[in-house]
């Protein structure tokens, strides 16, 4: 008889201890929940930094380039498509990135067909470090 009434005395203190422990559980669970999000999300952020990195060195290196050919101050658009392909059953069957990259300079209009075809031919060998891509240029 002691024994339960020493329990119904205590039960509201074993109550809320038991509450106070669930309630701290949870609470780790969920940092770990939100933290591991976070993480992954800013490694997500990090491939997507990185490819604007890769992207400008890209431009730097084809501006580098024109300088080089007698294009000096040219002008260099590049412009990212990318492009999600779905299966039926609505799962991400992969991602195809393409740039266009547009080339402005007074003197390019003014090349022979050959003279063109050449410089496109010497761009072309310069690659877009960007796994998976494709690049079409044009001039103007």
């Amino acid at each position: 008889m002691k024994i339960i009434q020493t329990m119904k005395k205590y039960s509201s203190t074993i109550m809320i201890s038991v509450l106070i422990m669930i309630t701290i559980i949870l609470s780790f669970s969920i940092n770990n929940s939100v933290r591991n999000r976070t993480l992954s999300g800013s490694s997500f952020n990090h491939t997507e930094q990185d490819k604007r990195d890769r992207e400008k060195a890209y431009r730097e290196v084809l501006r580098d380039f024109l300088c080089g050919a007698g294009f000096s101050d040219s002008g260099i658009n590049m412009t990212k498509t990318v492009n999600l392909y779905e299966q039926p059953d609505g799962t991400t069957d992969g991602t195809v990135i393409s740039y266009t990259v547009a080339i402005y300079h007074r003197r390019i209009s003014e090349l022979s067909g050959e003279e063109l075809s050449s410089l496109l031919t010497d761009i072309v060998g310069i690659d877009l470090p960007i796994e998976g891509s494709t690049v079409s240029y044009k001039f103007l």
